[in-house]
């Protein structure tokens, strides 16, 4: 008989394709998620739905879709056997199917795979311009779950860094997705549309650089523990030979957008500015792009710590400085969503204000202060001392939800920002939509007819206040960078919608009648009086897993500090509820006058029974 020997069971050890491939699916990925949100972009903000080069945009970004799906599948795959190293054959399945269920970057990647999926037969079926433009939000939407993972994660801000690493991926898909896009589409674009096509794209690419730039200097200031880091680490250097060469995209841009674009050409021209902006342009983004990959594969020189303390295991920081009243000045955690849109819409609205009045047309300059108002007091809620303190204190979340939730919103609709928008940009005439064509379509739409009415709008405002304090829900705004900036867009949203309902004023007697919107405003704040009765009286604490423990070592007790933000939430709302009853005042008792200056005048009745009283006509006689 012969002897059988069996040897050790062959195992998956793919270290070299490992390494060479996981960088390149991943730059693969990258690269089809740009060309997806470009093609989305043109057929959305720059061409118009007859130009023949529209569907073809659409063709464009679902290739690019399924290429997307099937690199970030292969990343998915090579990024898991990077983590679980050396795998034995019979438990590769099993072990794959924990880590896309169980492990949070499985998590991610499989996401993003769904996503990818979907929106690649989504961008295959819709043509429809309105629906086309909810698939390219849903598109930068399927960035999110990969930019949370990485170096984010242990940047020292968990919220604020993965929030600019997915600002600086979405602007950089955008820039570099929509000049992919003009490429591979320019000569479907008939000539007399090329032109306008270059201009709206370069309008693109000015956003983009401003928000890629914002971006990326808070992800590296959170990464950076001095300024000398940049020249004495490897990780510093790569970033500064990045931030050159996008230094250098900016410089080139802003001469094509100075220069190049101003001067007049005849259509055949504009096809030889086209290649002239893609040839170099394309070749510093090759290379700001690869300094980017090899960036993403270097560890940071930020020192990562042992969470010892409640603070560091929950929220990844340090115990700040217990509050005083001198915290609410220097109590600072820049959030970049909030300060690009605090930054940009205070840039935008003055812009508008300035082209008003270069035309002859005013525009009152209280408005204008009151946007700027809201727009610093926005940027302070959500990067000042309420964000600082929110995950320690209940009393700095109510702050925070108060302002988001009327202060600010009362703000932004008293200084008429669509009105603005609507007389001072100019209409399209070639049947595309730019931001006033959307604007206009979103104003007079079904929804938002229905969204402003004031019983839909009562009812969103005291169902967002219970909502967010269910443990679950307040939980996961603790805790997850998503959430966070959910509660924020939600709370601010809800307040614009329903100050809007309140002080609508409408148009040929159609708006809502004053005393249904003085009872939606009565029944809003009885909801905040209720909520901040409720979190005076209660006796037991509110998620006592997280607020019980996190401000371990300050001289606070949680429950009294959650008994005192009742109060806190009434004195914060108390001044602008009195703001929007007196202005709703205002408003119904000068319709009431015009009302009565507007209607005939009339005379006691001629019988002198009934005391009826009729139109005073001229009489009969005195025409004789």
């Amino acid at each position: 008989m012969l002897a059988t020997t069996t040897g050790p069971a062959p195992v998956f050890k793919v270290t070299p394709i490992i390494e060479y491939g996981l960088p390149v699916m991943k730059g693969l990925t990258n690269l089809a998620t740009a060309t997806t949100i470009g093609g989305l972009l043109l057929a959305t903000l720059i061409l118009p739905r007859t130009s023949p080069g529209y569907g073809y945009a659409l063709d464009v970004s679902a290739c690019g879709a399924l290429v997307w799906t099937v690199s970030a599948a292969a990343a998915t795959v090579l990024t898991f056997l990077s983590v679980a190293g050396t795998v034995p054959p019979e438990i590769f399945g099993p072990s794959l199917g924990q880590f896309l269920t169980q492990i949070e970057l499985g998590r991610a990647w499989l996401a993003t795979v769904l996503a990818a999926s979907a929106l690649t037969l989504l961008c295959f079926a819709v043509r429809n311009q309105t629906a086309v433009a909810f698939v390219m939000i849903a598109a930068f939407a399927a960035m999110v779950p990969v930019s949370l993972q990485g170096h984010a994660a242990g940047a020292g801000s968990h919220t604020a860094a993965a929030s600019a690493l997915w600002l600086h991926v979405a602007a950089s898909a955008a820039w570099i997705g929509g000049l992919l896009a003009l490429v591979l589409t320019h000569r479907r674009v008939p000539e007399a549309q090329a032109s306008n096509a270059l201009t709206r794209y370069s309008s693109i690419a000015l956003v983009s650089f401003i928000v890629l730039t914002t971006a990326g200097t808070v992800g590296a200031a959170l990464r950076l523990q001095s300024p000398e880091q940049l020249l004495t680490t490897d990780w510093g250097r790569l970033l500064s030979g990045k931030v050159v060469l996008l230094l250098a995209l900016g410089v080139l841009g802003a001469y094509y957008r100075t220069r190049l674009l101003t001067k007049p050409a005849r259509p055949s021209a504009v096809r030889s500015r086209i290649w002239r902006l893609v040839i170099v342009e394309l070749a510093i983004m090759g290379g700001a792009s690869g300094f980017a990959t090899v960036l993403s594969r270097t560890s940071p020189p930020v020192v990562e710590q042992i969470a010892n303390t409640p603070s560091q295991r929950l929220t990844g920081q340090d115990l700040p400085l217990p509050f005083s009243p001198l915290r609410v000045l220097d109590a600072w955690s820049l959030d970049p969503v909030w300060l690009l849109v605090a930054g940009l819409g205070i840039a935008a609205y003055i812009r508008a204000v300035v082209q008003l009045r270069r035309r002859g047309e005013p525009w009152p300059t209280w408005r204008g202060a009151s946007w700027v108002v809201g727009m610093v007091l926005l940027y302070y809620v959500t990067s000042g001392a309420p964000n600082v303190y929110s995950p320690y204190l209940i009393t700095a979340q109510t702050v925070g939800q108060g302002v988001l939730i009327l202060t600010v919103p009362l703000l932004l609709v008293l200084s008429a920002p669509t009105s603005l928008l609507l007389r001072a940009a100019r209409p399209r005439s070639d049947g595309s939509r730019g931001v006033r064509e959307w604007a206009v379509l979103v104003v007079q739409s079904r929804v938002a007819a229905v969204a402003t009415h004031p019983i839909v709008t009562v009812a969103l405002f005291a169902c967002s206040m219970i909502l967010l304090y269910t443990p679950t829900v307040l939980r996961w705004v603790l805790e997850d960078p998503v959430g966070q900036q959910w509660a924020t867009a939600q709370f601010l949203l809800v307040g614009i919608l329903f100050c809007q309902s309140i002080l609508e004023t409408g148009q040929e007697g159609r708006g809502n009648p004053y005393p249904l919107r003085l009872m939606a405003l009565l029944v809003a704040l009885v909801s905040l009086t209720i909520f901040g009765l409720t979190l005076l009286t209660r006796n037991d604490l509110l998620l006592p897993s997280w607020y019980g423990i996190i401000a371990e070592g300050w001289e606070v007790d949680p429950l009294s500090a959650q008994q005192a933000a009742g109060v806190t939430l009434w004195a914060v709302v108390t001044l602008p509820a009195l703001i929007l009853t007196a202005i709703l005042g205002y408003q119904w008792t000068h319709a009431d006058r015009e009302q009565f200056r507007n209607r005939p005048e009339t005379i006691p009745g001629w019988d002198g029974h009934t005391g009826a009283n009729v139109p005073a006509t001229p009489s009969r006689d005195r025409h004789r």
